[in-house]
């Protein structure tokens, strides 16, 4: 998959922004992840680092998925780990939204992910699913 940045502007004197596209994987490992809206319980995605994109700097409280921020721990921390989910070397990061949260439904076959650096260098992905009820 190739990585090319999304041009965001409304003409004008407003700077443009540009927005990164990255490789996000649902339910990590899962060739069709599925979604089961009513089963409750935790939806993880990861989002995959790369030579163009840092994983490690990502700020895990602005991520969201299908419109669901990241869930929290108890201590209120962003339910977001690192770790080299494709085996490649570089940093990836997994982070965990509340099924029931999502936007998402019956028969979707996409959902996206989006969320910031610590920098504040806007990013986004989306990946193939199966939605079902």
């Amino acid at each position: 998959m190739s990585y090319r940045p999304l041009i965001l502007g409304c003409g004008g004197e407003e700077p443009e922004e540009v927005v990164v596209e990255v490789r996000i994987d649902v339910k990590p490992g899962d060739p069709l992840p599925t979604i089961h809206l009513g089963s409750g319980g935790s939806t993880a995605v990861a989002v995959i680092g790369s030579e163009r994109f840092d994983a490690s700097r990502i700020d895990a409280a602005s991520v969201h998925f299908a419109g669901a921020p990241v869930e929290r721990r108890e201590d209120g921390t962003p339910r977001a780990d690192p770790g080299d989910v494709n085996g490649d070397g570089r940093p990836d990061l997994v982070c965990h939204f509340s099924t029931v949260a999502l936007h998402l439904e019956a028969g979707a076959t996409e959902a996206t992910l989006a969320g910031r650096t610590i920098d504040g260098r806007r990013f986004h992905g989306t990946d193939v699913v199966r939605v079902l009820r």
